[in-house]
């Protein structure tokens, strides 16, 4: 409770940073002005991106050993996205998600390591992204400070990600610890699926097909706002904006998310008042498609799922060493 009490208080400390000596009439005003032809679409288009979350889940479990098809993990996910709307960070619910996992079947620790590989695997296409678009930084962003902090994120993803692929390589004595073993578990199953194209590509791919949309939900309730944007700067800003929302240091990313707005769209030329509307009515739309969530949520109870364990022809499932650990 504490925790969630402090995270509830950045959030509010940063929007009342963003918004004090502003106009919230204004503010107001501008979103409420945004074409409503865009506003549909932005939202059809950003309630469709369950559908390659929950298909990259599958392939995930698929990979594990497990056999979970999208008809089932589909409404898992948008259960998940319904209780993103409260707990802490934006990855609250992905704990909800676990939970109702393993309710519906899974073990848990493949519930567990399923949905942090689903999520590592989102972040790792935002850090491929963040890179793809590093020509388009050094052509629109003269600032050198922020070039260099993308530069360091970067760095620091992909040498992260090289050190998380291998703590299960860590000395025995350590992995008596339950942490740790868990750590391995997670480690093993995770190269098994980067380092393997039969599963590494079309998660990758599910992945980037997801993030892209978001960046196309910003550029399109931009256009609907009336920000003259380039698309090339929502390629460059959004995946780095979503990396910084996804630490867990307030409720939802909001506030967190509204400030990297703020900052990213102005090295642009955006004006800090349309970035913020920009930000606030994204936040916005995510909190109304996600309802639906809810609906599944309480329609579903806790029925359970019967689990299917994949035959060795499908190559499926981390190495055995994972699997004991």
């Amino acid at each position: 409770m504490w925790r969630f009490l402090a995270k509830g208080a950045i959030s509010v400390l940063l929007i009342w940073l963003l918004l004090r000596n502003r106009d919230l009439g204004a503010l107001l005003r501008q979103m409420l002005a945004v074409h409503r032809d865009a506003l549909a679409l932005a939202a059809l288009l950003l309630w469709s991106l369950a559908i390659p979350s929950a298909q990259r889940w599958s392939k995930v479990l698929e990979a594990m050993g497990k056999r979970l098809p999208f008809r089932k993990t589909f409404p898992l996910v948008l259960i998940g996205l319904f209780f993103n709307l409260t707990l802490p960070s934006s990855v609250g619910g992905d704990a909800v998600r676990m939970w109702k996992a393993h309710r519906a079947g899974l073990d848990g620790a493949t519930a567990i390591v399923s949905v942090m590989i689903d999520r590592l695997v989102a972040l790792v296409a935002l850090f491929l992204l963040v890179a793809a678009a590093m020509p388009i930084m050094f052509a629109i962003v003269e600032d050198q400070r922020a070039r260099t902090g993308v530069i360091l994120l970067l760095a620091l993803g992909f040498v992260g990600l090289p050190v998380g692929m291998m703590l299960d390589r860590l000395p025995a004595a350590l992995q008596r610890f339950k942490l740790v073993r868990g750590l391995t578990h997670l480690s093993a199953s995770l190269r098994h699926i980067l380092i393997t194209p039969r599963w590494a590509v079309p998660t990758l791919l599910l992945s980037l097909v997801n993030q892209g949309g978001n960046i196309l939900v910003v550029y399109i309730l931009a256009i609907g706002l009336g920000i003259g944007v380039d698309w090339r700067a929502c390629l460059l800003i959004v995946p780095l904006t979503l990396l910084v929302s996804v630490l867990p240091i307030s409720i939802a990313g909001w506030g967190v998310r509204e400030g990297a707005f703020v900052a990213g769209f102005g090295m642009v030329g955006v004006a800090s008042q349309q970035a913020l509307a920009l930000s606030v009515l994204f936040g916005l739309l995510g909190i109304i498609i996600s309802l639906p969530g809810g609906i599944v949520w309480l329609a579903m109870g806790d029925r359970r799922i019967a689990m299917q364990p994949l035959g060795d022809k499908t190559g499926g499932g981390p190495p055995a060493a994972a699997s004991n650990s």
